[in-house]
């Protein structure tokens, strides 16, 4: 028959009762905040209810140090009550870290429960929440709209990065309530892969960040919703509340990334209020593979946003969103002049074979030295585009750089016939 054990991890002070499920009870008498692993071996193996209780006096100062944490731990097969009532605030920022507390529990079901993070209030802390249910893949049911309701304050670093990444198990809409207590400025990673992979999960509830408000912050959104193939419905109006600030390095990063089920037109607010010199990959992938959205694009989306190209700028943002229509219009990226960078609009309408056409006025007016794949494969597969090419300033891009490589602008216009001066076009282009 052999043996099993069951452990987890305790970093905060205070008294602490556990029943092991067999008739076994113990009392962990904690008189620091130093992680210690607890581990109970059982007679025979088997299924086995643990009640843990008592009260937390003192928590760690380590960022990713857990109050208490099941990670890796196979044998979890379900979980209720509130750790919340154990592990509480004990002050204003003096709060519990959940660092991957149940974080790769591959074996854990059932539903997130309602009160597990009851006891918990006020201002949030760095990696509050981060990875928490990672890859805990057959959870089920919806988030609890309540789940972090005493969580009140300003975003705070990494709060909610990779939360639910992976939960694939989880299902129906993303509550609009279930951030509702966070409000300020953006913090970086604050929802960081938050819901990657959730692909059961069904919709965004409007008011899902609408507390959110003021200057971008690094990463931010990215992968927010990455790989959530089983959303459905349109992208809500002011989901991310309102920005006033310059844009920062992938802030939007794949935010959206093969979100193929989501339907309807960008909302032209979407990125409202963002402002002054492109950052580094900021917009890289954020609509990759959303096949499903459609209608054409506001020229209001990025209005703001001007000064100097930077690297990877808009990196395969709209790359096969083929249900996206109509004329490119004036306005689009036209505050962004300067010398151009690497990369800057790689892939960016990949495989949008539904595009019309470019109006005049798409872009600044671009300058300096040919970069690797700066304008490579742009419109690459974009059958329907008639009128003409790009023009910058007065002038088509191959006519300022007349002697572009492949490595800069190759397949820029593959598949792009349909254009008026196609045949001007120079083959390198193509």
């Amino acid at each position: 028959q052999g043996t099993q054990e069951f452990q987890f991890s305790v970093s905060a002070k205070g008294t602490f009762y556990v029943n092991w499920g067999d008739g076994t009870e113990e009392v962990l008498q904690r008189t620091d905040t130093n992680e210690e692993t607890y581990t109970h071996t059982y007679d025979m193996p088997g299924q086995y209810t643990i009640e843990l209780d008592g009260k937390a006096t003192a928590y760690s100062n380590g960022s990713t140090t857990p109050a208490i944490s099941f990670n890796n731990n196979s044998n979890v097969a379900e979980i209720d009550g509130s750790l919340g009532q154990i592990f509480s605030t004990l002050a204003n920022g003096n709060q519990p870290k959940f660092y991957y507390t149940f974080g790769s529990n591959v074996n854990l079901g059932g539903k997130i429960p309602p009160a597990l993070f009851s006891g918990i209030s006020g201002e949030p802390i760095k990696n509050m929440f981060y990875g928490t249910f990672y890859d805990a893949n057959k959870l089920t049911g919806s988030i609890p709209s309540d789940l972090f309701a005493g969580v009140r304050g300003a975003p705070m670093e990494g709060v909610f990065y990779r939360t639910f990444e992976k939960c694939s198990g989880l299902t129906g809409q993303i509550p609009g309530a279930l951030f509702s207590g966070l409000s300020g400025a953006p913090a970086r990673d604050m929802f960081h892969a938050t819901f990657s992979g959730c692909t059961g999960l069904t919709g965004i509830q409007s008011g899902l960040f609408s507390g959110i408000n003021g200057a971008p912050a690094q990463r931010m959104y990215n992968a927010t919703f990455y790989g959530c193939t089983g959303l459905r419905g349109s992208i809500p109006n002011a989901l991310f509340g309102r920005f006033d600030g310059v844009p920062q390095e992938l802030m939007f990063g794949n935010t959206f990334f093969s979100c193929d089920g989501l339907t309807g037109s960008i909302p032209s607010d979407l990125f409202a209020g963002i402002h002054g010199q492109p950052a580094k990959r900021m917009f890289e992938g954020t609509f990759n593979v959303c096949s499903g959205l459609s209608g054409a694009l506001s020229p209001d989306l990025f209005a703001d946003i001007e000064g100097v190209p930077v690297e990877k700028m808009f990196y395969n943002t709209f790359a096969g969103c083929a249900g996206l229509g109509g004329v490119l219009p004036a306005g689009l990226f036209s505050k962004i002049s300067g010398d151009v960078a690497p990369q800057m609009f790689y892939r960016t309408f990949y495989n949008c074979s539904n595009l019309t056409g470019i109006a005049d006025g798409v872009l600044g007016t671009l300058s300096g030295t040919a970069q690797n794949q700066m304008f490579a494969e742009m419109f690459y597969k974009n059958y329907a585009l008639t009128g003409y090419s790009v023009k910058s300033g007065d002038k088509y891009l191959y006519e300022i750089w007349p002697d572009a490589t492949k490595n800069h602008v190759g397949g820029m216009y593959k598949s792009a016939t349909g254009l008026s001066d196609y045949a001007s076009i120079p083959d390198v282009w193509k």
